[in-house]
């Protein structure tokens, strides 16, 4: 499986926050945006921006300076290196209890990290044509890894030696690239299911629970159709790069093929579908429709996906149960190389802003879907490169001569809510409130935990997410136009379907100056 959206991925510093899409005035694909008036002599159609010499393009060259600083008072994923401390999100939680001991990472207190790898330059024009105004966009940051292949090549986040201090491997990467003319907008932005309006505003709020849209999926190759309505509704829908994949599973042991006693199971270690791993993927892009109503209220929006996951056996390259059963077991089980398996998936969302006293708002988001975990951001456990999308076992129906093999998606319903107070012009506070649960998938329904009695079985509930609970208080001060800071304390709670559970948390401060 492949990832390009965050892939769905990690979450990184320099994931967008409603913080700073304040600061920086993110301009998204706006296809349809009525056309400017015309410029002052020498200026550009846009604010900001200059009309270059000889042309009729409006330019405009910006960005911002970001540095951010975090203490780690308990360590993500239990990991040793303060370069994988990067990597925060809810599946990122050290695990304590049934299946995994005690963890590691707890008792890893104090963990310093600083960077300004998320610093970003961003590019716009916007050229009259006899089609209406052609507009692109293009955007960098430095949070590129050395990588060009594996999680942090392909999920646009950088682990390991490019969180050293020295910063010699802060590569540019790519963050957004995209063009408009007319109700179209092609390239790679935000995906049209994600609101980021909606997102909780502070530092890390698109890591906490119940976001539909993971901080991957923001940024997703896509071809947008935008129609505006009346009254402030708007209605889009886009094929997109279907960034999906699957947990592949392993036996449950109950039947003599697995090897084991009914019940247990036999003991192979559970095969994990990876970005780069052959047979794991989508044949067709996720198609989304949004709708929207813009109003002096606030705003609402209803998100609907549907995402194709295909799996094939490459011949055992799977690897544990599902690909050593299918390339030459004896008996064969029911899913021999060249074999596959398709299901689609679906996520739908609701959410958006309603503005109170002053300019305080609350900002919500609620999630319900089955499967298409791209946009299902707590069905991700990218630590361990397992998605909850398509789990499978060999626990179908067992002849002399086969076994078939069983794949069923898990269902997932979540929210998040938060208000934000404005004490004045400059000074604002936040606190956000997050909760997601995921079922446990039909295919894993024999499977269970690790026990004394079996000491030495793969324990895979631990790599089923069951429970997500997130609390985050925030505190942002803009002293001067186009220069803030924030302050944050973040708290998770994880649970899995072992009935393993951790909890993390930590201060985060970014400073943000825009150019």
């Amino acid at each position: 499986m492949k990832r390009g959206r965050s892939s769905r991925p990690l979450l990184s510093a320099g994931t967008i926050t409603a913080a700073v899409a304040l600061l920086a005035g993110m301009n998204l694909a706006n296809a349809q945006a009525p056309a400017p008036a015309p410029p002052l002599s020498g200026a550009g159609s846009f604010p900001l921006s200059f009309i270059v010499p000889g042309t009729n393009t409006s330019l405009h060259v910006g960005g911002f300076v970001q540095f951010d600083a975090r203490y780690q008072m308990s360590s993500f994923g239990g990991s040793t290196s303060p370069g994988a401390d990067y990597n925060i999100y809810p599946g990122a939680v050290a695990l304590e209890g049934n299946g995994v001991g005690t963890a590691a990472g707890h008792s890893l207190h104090g963990t310093l990290y600083m960077t300004a790898q998320s610093s970003r330059v961003q590019l716009e024009t916007r050229t009259p044509s006899a089609y209406g105004e052609v507009k692109t966009f293009i955007e960098f940051d430095f949070s590129g890894s050395a990588s060009a292949s594996g999680t942090a090549g392909l999920t646009n986040t950088s682990t390991g030696a490019t969180q050293e201090p020295s910063n010699f491997l802060d590569l540019p990467r790519l963050k957004q690239a995209y063009g408009t003319l007319g109700p179209f907008a092609i390239g790679q932005f935000s995906s049209n299911y994600a609101d980021l309006a909606a997102w909780p505003d502070g530092i890390f709020g698109a890591a906490a629970a119940g976001i539909p849209d993971g901080p991957g999926t923001a940024f997703v190759p896509q071809v947008r159709y935008t129609y505006l309505l009346p009254q402030g509704i708007s209605v889009s829908g886009s094929a997109e790069y279907n960034d999906t994949g699957g947990y592949i599973g392993t036996s449950n042991g109950a039947s003599p093929l697995a090897g084991g006693a009914p019940g247990v199971p036999a003991g192979q270690a559970p095969s994990f579908n990876d970005y780069n791993a052959p047979g794991v993927g989508g044949k067709f892009p996720a198609f989304t429709a949004t709708a929207q109503v813009q109003q002096p209220w606030g705003h609402a929006a209803f998100h609907v996906v549907a995402a194709n996951t295909y799996l094939r056996n490459m011949g055992g390259v799977l690897g544990g149960a599902l690909g050593a059963a299918g390339a030459g077991s004896t008996p064969p089980a029911g899913f021999p190389p060249g074999g596959h398996i398709e299901r689609w998936g679906f996520q739908t969302a609701l959410t958006g802003h309603i503005n109170t006293i002053g300019r305080d708002k609350i900002t919500f988001n609620a999630e319900y879907g089955q499967g298409a975990d791209s946009y299902a951001w707590d069905m991700q456990n990218l630590g361990l490169q397992t998605i909850e999308d398509l789990v499978c076992s060999l626990n179908g129906p067992t002849t002399a001569t086969s076994q078939a093999i069983a794949c069923s998606q898990a269902r997932n319903v979540g929210g998040n809510l938060q208000y934000v107070h404005f004490w004045n012009d400059q000074w604002r506070s936040a606190v956000d409130v997050g909760y997601a649960t995921i079922s446990r998938p039909n295919a894993a329904a024999t499977w269970i935990a690790t026990t004394p009695s079996n000491a030495g079985v793969s324990n895979v509930l631990t790599d089923l997410e069951r429970r997500h609970v997130t609390a985050f208080a925030y505190t942002g001060w803009t002293p001067v136009a186009g220069v803030q800071f924030g302050l944050e304390y973040e708290w998770w709670l994880r649970q899995v379907w072992s009935g393993a559970h951790g909890n993390a948390n930590q201060i985060s401060f970014q400073s943000l100056f825009a150019f």
